[in-house]
């Protein structure tokens, strides 16, 4: 059984606002299931004679729902309705799994395909809406990689392919958080994270619509592929959290400040912040001179700056509370910076975590997509 060794991003999140003496975060539980039946689990595809099973003798404690298959693929939906998912809040979908199988491709972490509640999904053709809200987790037990898929910005279904070696026969822990994004430059889209037994694996951004509303499923199975197949479930969880609005730059970045006619101008803006080391990035347009003040602190001086320079990244400390940029440009009227500012945490994660990321935009073909065509008997070569 796999040890607790620390909170997963959510428990972080609730330890820190006690600590900051701020009021307890609410949370709904949206979808629970303890393993001890498959009430829940009523959506079975591919073939309905193979059904998932309750052991009784496994689990956390016990009992569990455990899938097994040789040739064909098991899922199992369990619907749920997401009421919203609005800026301030994460949906955070949580399960404990166990595979044992000799040669696998199961589900560890899906909880948003896009279903109706009463189970309008197709084998053959996917979601009825053909939308997946919610990215989708799949572990190779034979490769020792995850893949994950979900939309791009681009609005294509990709599928990207983690190296990550799970140990067989022992209990895990997944975290998928997926929320808002706040970056400016990205409306409309969710940063989503997976954890497995409290350790960052993957973040990503998803372009697909969230709807208040929506009819979505917790996904659970395993693929066959002439080896047998096994997967156990438990403690599965869907909760809808308010989390700390917090940002790290202003709401409205990036800031632009252009040169006027006449003197030299300071300008002066202030925004609220949760503090932290970053970077505070500027875009420029033919700037040859300028004063940049950070919370009353010369940042960047004329020397800094050259006509044919187009971007400048300067390390920062922002306060928690009120900080106060000042910009004054100087030289060619005209010309013009635009200012945001990055978190460290985030610069960080990314570069923690994007170098373990393969982008697959086409499933390697001894794959069965996760969701999307497939075939009751298809016979998959695992190598």
């Amino acid at each position: 059984m796999a040890q607790r060794q620390a909170p997963g991003i959510m428990g972080v999140l609730a330890i820190a606002a006690l600590l900051c003496g701020a009021p307890a975060l609410a949370s709904e539980m949206i979808f629970e299931s303890d393993g001890s039946s498959l009430d829940p689990f009523f959506c079975h595809y591919i073939d309905p004679a193979v059904v998932p099973t309750i052991n009784a003798t496994d689990g956390i404690p016990e009992p569990s729902i455990e899938f097994a298959t040789a040739d064909i693929a098991n899922y199992s939906f369990a619907p749920y309705v997401l009421p919203s998912l609005h800026e301030g809040q994460t949906l955070l979908g949580t399960l404990d799994f166990l595979i044992s199988g000799e040669k696998n491709y199961v589900e560890i972490a899906g909880f948003g395909a896009s279903i109706s509640a009463s189970c309008d999904y197709d084998p053959d053709t996917g979601p009825a809406d053909g939308r997946w809200p919610l990215p989708s987790i799949f572990y190779a037990s034979n490769e020792g990689a995850l893949y994950v898929e979900y939309r791009n910005k681009e609005h294509d279904i990709v599928r990207e392919r983690v190296p990550y070696e799970l140990s067989l026969g022992s209990w895990h822990h997944a975290e998928l958080s997926i929320a808002p994004s706040d970056d400016p430059d990205a409306p409309g889209t969710y940063d989503f994270e997976l954890l497995i037994d409290a350790a960052p694996v993957f973040a990503g951004r998803s372009a697909e619509e969230i709807r208040d509303g929506d009819a979505l499923g917790v996904l659970l199975g395993a693929v066959g592929s002439g080896y047998a197949s096994r997967v156990a479930y438990d403690n599965v969880q869907v909760q809808l959290r308010d989390t700390p609005t917090c940002r790290y730059g202003p709401a409205d970045e990036p800031w632009v400040f252009t040169r006027g006619r006449g003197a030299p101008v300071t300008e002066t803006k202030t925004w609220d912040s949760c503090g932290g080391p970053g970077t505070m990035q500027l875009t420029l347009d033919h700037v040859s001179s300028a004063l940049v003040y950070l919370n009353g602190v010369l940042v960047l001086g004329p020397d800094a700056f050259d006509a044919n320079v187009t971007e400048i990244g300067v390390p920062v400390e922002l306060l928690a509370g009120e900080n106060q940029l000042q910009v004054e440009l100087r030289g060619k009227p005209g010309s013009s910076l635009s200012v945001s500012f990055v978190s460290g945490e985030r610069r960080q994660r990314d570069a923690e975590l994007l170098p373990r990321r393969q982008l697959l935009l086409h499933a390697p073909e001894h794959v069965l997509p996760a969701h999307g065509p497939v075939r009751a008997r298809a016979h998959l070569e695992m190598g």
